[in-house]
C-alpha cells in the first residue's frame, strides 16, 4: 500500500516538473542577464583600454554549451554625425587587439546552470577618425551575438541565438517592435513587446531567443586642466585683495596685517618711483 502511494506521488512530481521548451529560453527577466557588469574604458585618441563584461547563464534548469560570444564595433557617432562602419570607413582603427580587425569573439565549452564568466577585450582607438569638437569628440559602439546550445535538465536541447540591438535598423527595429495585428500576425512571436521571430528571420539567426546589451567606448581629448588652474589663482587672489582693501580701511581690527600690508605697499611705491626717476633721467640723458 505505501509503495503504490509512493509511486503515485513520484509520478505526480514527475508530471508538475516543468519541460524547458524555447518559449522557456525567452523570459525578457532571464535574457536581460545573460550580458552585464559592464566597464568601458575612456581613452584618448589612439589609446587602447579595456573592455569588460559579465557574460552569465542566468537559468536554474539549464546548461549552455558550445558558446561563442562575438563582439563588433559597428558605428561612429559624435554629438553632430553617426556613421556605421559597414561601408565608407576608411581609417584603419578602431578594432580590437586580438584580431587586429572589428571583431573578436570568445568560446567557451561550457557554462553551468547560473555560471558566470568574466570577459575582456583590448580596444585600440583611432587617430584620425572624424572627431567632432575638441572636448566631445566621439563614441564606438559595440554589438554582441552569442552562438549557444541550451540543454535543460528535463525537456529538449535547443540550439539558438542573443543578439544586441545593433544588429537591426531601425526600420527592422520599428517592424519589430509595432503591435501585433491579431488579424495578420501571430502575437506569440512576441517576447515583451519585441517579434523576435521576425528579427531571427532578419539576421538569419534563428530562432532567436532575445535581446542583450550593446555597449559604447568613448574616445575625446582630456579637458586642459590650466584654466582652472589660472580661473582658481584669480579667485584666491581677488579673495587676497578684498582682504587687505579691508584691513586697509579698517587698520584697527587687523593691526599686524595693516602694519605688513602698509609697508609692501609704501615698498611697492618707492620702487616704482624710483624706476620713474630713473626713466625720465634717461630720456632727458637720450634728449
Amino acid at each position: 500500500m505505501r509503495s503504490a502511494l509512493g509511486a503515485s506521488l513520484l509520478v505526480v512530481l514527475v508530471v508538475m516538473l516543468p519541460f524547458a521548451t524555447a518559449e522557456d529560453f525567452r523570459d525578457p527577466g532571464r535574457v536581460n542577464k545573460v550580458l552585464g557588469n559592464f566597464e568601458t574604458p575612456q581613452l584618448r585618441p589612439g589609446e587602447s583600454g579595456q573592455l569588460r563584461l559579465r557574460l552569465q547563464n542566468p537559468y536554474t534548469n539549464a546548461t549552455m554549451n558550445n558558446l561563442t560570444l562575438t563582439a563588433e564595433i559597428y558605428a561612429f557617432a559624435t554629438l553632430e554625425t553617426y556613421r556605421t562602419m559597414e561601408k565608407g570607413w576608411t581609417y584603419q582603427a578602431p578594432y580590437f587587439k586580438d584580431t587586429g580587425n572589428r571583431r573578436s569573439a570568445a568560446m567557451f565549452s561550457s557554462l553551468p546552470a547560473r555560471g558566470i564568466e568574466n570577459l575582456s577585450f583590448t580596444f585600440v582607438s583611432s587617430t584620425s577618425a572624424p572627431y567632432g569638437a575638441p572636448l566631445d569628440q566621439g563614441a564606438y559602439f559595440i554589438r554582441f551575438l552569442l552562438e549557444v546550445d541550451l540543454i535543460p535538465t528535463n525537456g529538449t536541447p535547443v540550439a539558438g541565438w542573443f543578439a544586441s540591438r545593433g544588429h537591426f535598423s531601425n526600420e527592422e527595429w520599428a517592424n519589430a517592435t509595432r503591435a501585433p495585428d491579431k488579424n495578420t500576425q501571430d502575437a506569440t512571436h512576441y517576447f515583451g513587446t519585441v517579434n523576435l521571430t521576425y528579427l531571427g528571420a532578419r539576421l538569419g539567426a534563428t530562432p532567436l531567443l532575445g535581446l542583450i546589451p550593446d555597449t559604447a567606448i568613448g574616445v575625446s581629448e582630456p579637458i586642459p586642466l590650466w584654466p582652472f588652474y589660472l580661473l582658481a589663482g584669480l579667485m584666491v587672489l581677488s579673495a587676497v585683495m578684498a582682504f587687505f582693501y579691508y584691513v586697509e580701511e579698517h587698520p584697527a581690527q587687523f593691526p599686524r596685517a595693516a602694519k605688513g600690508w602698509f609697508a609692501s605697499k609704501g615698498k611697492v611705491k618707492s620702487f616704482v618711483l624710483l624706476r620713474r626717476r630713473a626713466w625720465e633721467r634717461r630720456k632727458e640723458g637720450e634728449s
